[in-house]
């Protein structure tokens, strides 16, 4: 993943930045990161939060997020389930650790080999209590 494009930030204008895995090996890098998308400036594609998944543990997760204040929730669960939420959208299912596409309206994740899997928001919830 180190030549995979992971994220995009917008600027500087006019071609932008390109994240790779050398430039999200640090928290304070993902913080920066979330900073930028909370305010809809940058995007992870599912390469990146695939390497973020593998790269920082759920407990990682809600330190970035409660130093960046991107989902700035003080429920550790639902800042859990709007981390998954924008993988899933982005495709990649951090469940299975698979590509894919999420069915937002039927909580359906169709993996690129076809399988399903139901998406279950109070088990993803629930992660809280394995921290």
């Amino acid at each position: 993943m180190e030549t995979e494009i992971l994220a995009y930030h917008k600027f500087p204008l006019p071609n932008g930045t390109d994240y790779f895995g050398k430039d999200l090996n640090s928290s304070k890098d993902v913080v920066n990161l979330f900073n930028y998308c909370q305010i809809l400036e940058a995007n992870i594609l599912e390469t990146g939060w695939e390497f973020l998944f593998k790269k920082y543990s759920l407990k990682e997760f809600i330190e970035i997020d409660k130093e960046s204040g991107w989902f700035d929730d003080e429920d550790e669960g639902e800042t859990l389930k709007s981390l998954f939420y924008h993988s899933l959208l982005s495709g990649f299912n951090p469940l299975t650790m698979q590509y894919g596409n999420y069915f937002e309206f039927t909580n359906v994740f169709q993996s690129l080999e076809g399988e399903t899997s139901q998406i279950d928001w109070g088990k993803i919830y629930n992660l809280k209590n394995e921290l």
